[in-house]
């Protein structure tokens, strides 16, 4: 089972993923906005972590960055998600500490071959689009 962060403004986006990897074993925390993130992730031991590219108050690839001066997250993977193209943050995801890039909306399978990705391998950067 792994604990897994989602980030986003948009309620009924996050409702959705709670309830998909929560029907595969896995605890989903929910942050609205990169406030709250930043305090889960203080207090929090997270598996993965999913933030929107869009969030109404920062860019989530901010968010990011300042996601990998916790020390509780500074390793953990941490994926963009936007429902615009790959090309929006080509060259801005690993200067930004993010592991890759999925689109929205997003299947069910990769979230899940995403979480367990993540699970099993060492923390690293994944080339743009290493994962869909």
């Amino acid at each position: 089972m792994a604990r897994v962060m989602f980030v986003d403004d948009d309620v009924d986006t996050l409702e959705m993923f709670k309830k998909c990897v929560e029907l595969f074993g896995h605890q989903a925390v929910l942050a609205h906005n990169p406030e709250e993130a930043l305090q889960y992730a203080q207090v929090q031991d997270l598996d993965v972590v999913f933030v929107d590219l869009y969030l109404c108050e920062a860019s989530g690839l901010e968010l990011v960055g300042d996601l990998r001066k916790i020390c509780k997250t500074a390793r953990t993977p941490v994926y963009v998600l936007s429902a615009g193209s790959e090309y929006e943050v080509e060259g801005k995801l690993e200067p930004a500490g993010a592991n890759a890039f999925l689109q929205k909306p997003v299947r069910l399978q990769s979230l899940l071959n995403t979480i367990s990705l993540s699970l099993s391998q060492p923390t690293s950067v994944m080339a743009l689009g290493g994962v869909h």
